[in-house]
């Protein structure tokens, strides 16, 4: 090799491979610092992309997992508070079956209501109330679509008849059959139908008590023997005991005009020119008079009240609360001097006292006829065109509330459009108002389709029940007292008139957990809705022998019902606990995988730190060595 001034070979070499080797040796200490063989795409571009999917996946998996175990929290949570609404209604129906006992006075039975109806306005709160992240639970949502069952095959003629009426929790309805001739009762949960009574004209009215086991219904027809004379008459059917008793004594020349039943099925009320005697049967004493009167009649003991009677002014419709404390009649009646003009009006009737008290709630211009809704606390509903509070300027229809204690007149809604409101209904506890209307000033943005409105009694605020897109055309409506159905007879899909139950009742709440897949791996789960899992709320009251036990197998049929829902929350439970545990092991081997591609091997890679180490040192001593050459090439010009 020859000696040189202008070029060290051997010295650039040799930095070449110290370069080389402290470039490795770099290397090797950036992956033992950071404990990972990737470090960067020049690493190894395949492995870090492998890694970088893995790494994705196993964060998605921990997600999901926390995903689920929320999931499984507000499941825990709903299924809780269904435990505890369960422990409410065990108590419910012990209150229920203690007021069914015949030993109770009615004083005793109202001390039992009252904590019935508490306990039922919990029941209501905890399911409004109940939520997790702001999610309400138990409260469900609004159905978008109708749901409706076909109840009959009449199938010709008129088919069923337009007077039907719906029990408190929409399981019985009772009907008129124009085929058959007969008033039937179904039962909308089996479809088993039973006869009340044959060989009758199409009714009047038709009343059920709010457990179904009472029809009341007006007719001709000579039933028990005792109307040979085909007038008229009020009819009450037991289905305990399977009978028809025949209520009232009408004679030949009564004119019928309104009636009404009790919602427990106690109390009856007419109104007409019958003279019946105050505080005897109807089988005594009673003639057709050209007076009028209401009565009142006690289905238990055959007793007769009279309201009021002896009037030459013709009463209209007459109204009974739940439990006949109360009752409401339109008439041209003048005994205040405050009905002057002779047009018809409202009254209401306190029929807790020894003898009946009546006040005038309307003094319309007008006059009207309405149909009232009464409660037990004595406040009266009713639905007006009527300007009666001086806040309906534009006459548009409206449910004004009147109340007895008070005397106080007021008008509940404030419809802003000329909609009319179908079918109110009053819950038995007095609390709600359920009706079927159009838009109106509630929905203004919403579908123009009929909707299902619920109104508080107490502060008049609306709620809307359901957001249909559609109603199919019916001929006549009726609503169970709890706001959950609606029954309806129609000929749209039939050739006669048909019965159809259409369920108004909130849909499950379906919560949709991420498992870690999009949607391919969601997981639904249902949380039910309370207040249409339990049926009948708001629709018993445990004042008499007959309504306790109505609530009693109500409440026992809710537990079932309830038992049902946490079934459905419990296996929802299952399924994500499952879901949990696989996403736990899935996050764990996507873990285990990107590690065995990412992470360093400490013992191979502290093997080649120590040969890069004597690689790096060895080469520094050398470039010493290969940088004294050049100083030879003195030696040999000193030599010359």
């Amino acid at each position: 090799m020859a000696v040189t001034i202008g070029s060290n070979i051997s010295a650039l070499r040799v930095v070449r491979e110290l370069g080389a080797t402290s470039r490795s040796l770099s290397k090797t200490y950036e992956r033992l610092s950071s404990g990972l063989r990737i470090n960067g795409a020049g690493d190894d571009a395949a492995g870090l992309a492998v890694a970088s999917g893995l790494n994705a996946k196993a964060r998605i998996s921990g997600r999901a997992v926390l995903n689920v175990n929320d999931g499984i929290s507000a499941l825990q949570v709903a299924d809780g508070v269904s435990a505890e609404i369960g422990s409410v209604l065990q108590r419910m129906s012990e209150l229920a079956q203690q007021a069914a006992n015949g030993s109770l006075s009615d004083t005793q039975r109202q001390s039992l209501d009252n904590e019935y109806q508490a306990l039922t306005q919990e029941i209501s709160r905890l399911a409004k109330s109940t939520k997790f992240n702001d999610v309400a639970v138990l409260q469900g949502q609004q159905a978008t679509s109708m749901t409706y069952r076909q109840l009959t095959s009449v199938g010709s003629g008129s088919g069923v008849g337009t007077h039907f009426a719906v029990n408190a929790n929409g399981k019985y309805i009772a009907y008129y059959d124009s085929v058959a001739g007969a008033i039937k009762e179904v039962n909308t949960d089996s479809g088993a139908v039973t006869l009340v009574a044959a060989g009758v004209t199409a009714p009047n009215e038709i009343y059920i008590d709010t457990s179904g086991s009472v029809v009341g219904f007006r007719n001709a027809a000579n039933l028990t023997g005792q109307n040979a004379s085909g007038t008229e008459q009020l009819f009450r059917w037991d289905r305990n005991s399977n009978t028809v008793t025949q209520v009232t004594n009408n004679q030949v020349g009564t004119i019928f005009v309104g009636a009404a039943m009790s919602a427990d099925g106690s109390t009856f009320a007419i109104s007409s020119n019958m003279d019946y005697v105050d505080g005897g049967t109807v089988w005594n004493g009673a003639s057709a008079g050209g007076t009028w009167g209401i009565y009142t009649f006690n289905a238990y003991t055959g007793k007769v009240r009279a309201i009021n009677e002896n009037s030459a002014a013709v009463h209209g419709y007459v109204s009974l609360s739940p439990t006949g404390k109360f009752a409401a009649f339109s008439s041209l009646y003048n005994p205040f001097g405050t009905n002057a003009d002779g047009n018809a009006e409202l009254f209401a009737v306190d029929l807790r006292g020894s003898t009946p008290s009546i006040k005038q709630a309307t003094t319309s211009t007008g006059g009207e006829v309405p149909v009232a809704l009464v409660s037990d606390q004595g406040e009266i509903f009713w639905k007006s065109s009527y300007n009666l509070a001086s806040q309906n300027a534009s006459l548009n229809p409206q449910i004004y509330k009147y109340r007895f204690a008070t005397s106080a007149l007021s008008q509940l809604t404030n419809n802003q459009t000329s909609d009319d409101l179908l079918q109110p209904t009053l819950s038995t506890d007095g609390r709600s108002i359920l009706l079927v209307a159009s838009t109106l000033s509630w929905n203004p943005s919403g579908p123009t389709s009929l909707q299902a409105y619920k109104i508080d009694t107490s502060t008049g605020a609306v709620e809307q029940a359901t957001n249909f897109t559609s109603i199919d055309v019916v001929t006549a409506y009726a609503f169970s007292a709890d706001g959950n159905y609606m029954a309806a007879v129609s000929n749209l899909y039939t050739s006669a008139n048909e019965l159809f139950t259409y369920d108004l009742g909130r849909t499950s709440t379906s919560l949709n957990i991420e498992a870690g897949g999009g949607a391919a791996s969601s997981i639904s789960t249902a949380l039910g809705a309370i207040e249409s899992t339990i049926r009948g709320l708001g629709g018993f009251a445990l004042t008499s022998q007959t309504g306790a036990r109505g609530a009693l197998e109500n409440a026992l049929d809710n537990i079932d019902r309830l038992n049902s829902m946490r079934a459905t929350i419990g296996s929802g439970m299952s399924r994500l606990e499952s879901a949990s545990r696989l996403l736990s092991t899935s996050t764990d081997l996507y873990k285990a995988a990107e590690s065995r591609i990412t992470d360093v091997d400490v013992a191979s890679e502290a093997a080649n730190l120590l040969r890069l180490q004597i690689r790096q040192q060895s080469a520094t001593a050398l470039l010493a060595q290969a940088n004294l050459q050049p100083a030879l090439t003195l030696k040999l010009l000193g030599a010359a």
